[in-house]
């Protein structure tokens, strides 16, 4: 077993999280940012310019005219899209240097499809969308915090045997789990609240039938995984029924128990990224 303090201090030196990733996060929870804003941060920044455009000249908007620039993306994508795009591009290219390339794909398909869930969920339950996308999306920060402080130790779980509860094999081979990893990450990086819950707490069982953002979040995880979009495979898998049986009541309803379906909503999120 690691030393828990060493993993600790491994992770308090991870670089900061980037601030256009930031600026763009605050400006999806904030209904009355200025949406323009995102376009001005979105310029400087190559990555984030030809994601955008890439995106908005794709076939997913049937565009006849090719898109040229930032501002013509934001008009023809829309602020939802834009955003999403441009702070999906910033995260990724921020995790991209932490594992190898067939680690972080499988991680960052996890986390893409558990955002795209907790998007869809949101919405029908009256939550923000937007906040339970960027709560989706880095519910699993401690992960990649991990794999940064002990890239070997975390190959090993990842290439390891099927295990029967992933937060004991992390706890064993580091000391501590991804999600006390999220935890502190979230909070070293001044994140929004409803970030911080949701790295520490969405492997938490869940209490009460009002759902919140952390509920949506917890389900949406349960849910990729047990379609297919799991990071480590558990011996023991979760049936799409068993993760709907364990949702609070009043969400049970709005859950599609169809897995084809939710596997080709999660493929299109995954193109567009």
């Amino acid at each position: 077993m690691s030393n828990p303090s060493d993993i600790t201090t491994a992770l308090l030196a991870i670089p900061p999280f980037p601030q256009i990733a930031a600026d763009v996060l605050h400006a999806l929870k904030d209904p009355y940012a200025n949406s323009q804003a995102i376009v001005s941060l979105v310029e400087k920044d190559v990555a984030l310019t030809t994601a955008v455009l890439k995106l908005a000249n794709s076939g997913l908007y049937g565009r006849r005219r090719s898109v040229a620039s930032v501002r013509s993306a934001f008009r023809a994508l829309g602020s939802e899209a834009f955003g999403k795009a441009a702070f999906r591009t910033s995260i990724k290219n921020y995790l991209g240097t932490s594992m190898p390339l067939a680690d972080l794909n499988k991680c960052w398909a996890h986390c893409i499809a558990c955002s795209e869930i907790s998007r869809i969920l949101a919405t029908g339950l009256n939550l923000s969308p937007d906040i339970a996308l960027s709560a989706g999306l880095l519910h699993d920060l401690g992960r990649f915090g991990l794999a940064i402080a002990a890239p070997q130790k975390h190959n090993q779980l990842l290439c390891g045997d099927r295990y029967l509860d992933v937060i004991d094999a992390e706890r064993a081979l580091f000391g501590i789990d991804h999600t006390e990893a999220g935890r502190l990450l979230a909070e070293q990086f001044n994140l929004p609240d409803d970030i911080q819950v949701c790295a520490g707490r969405h492997h938490d069982n869940l209490s009460g039938d009002e759902p919140d953002i952390l509920s949506v979040v917890t389900i949406a995880c349960a849910i990729a995984s047990a379609i297919g979009f799991h990071v480590v495979s558990p011996s023991l898998s979760k049936s799409l029924d068993d993760v709907i049986a364990s949702a609070p009541a009043s969400m049970r309803g709005r859950i599609s128990p169809d897995v084809d379906a939710w596997t080709a909503i999660l493929l299109n999120a995954l193109a567009a990224c």
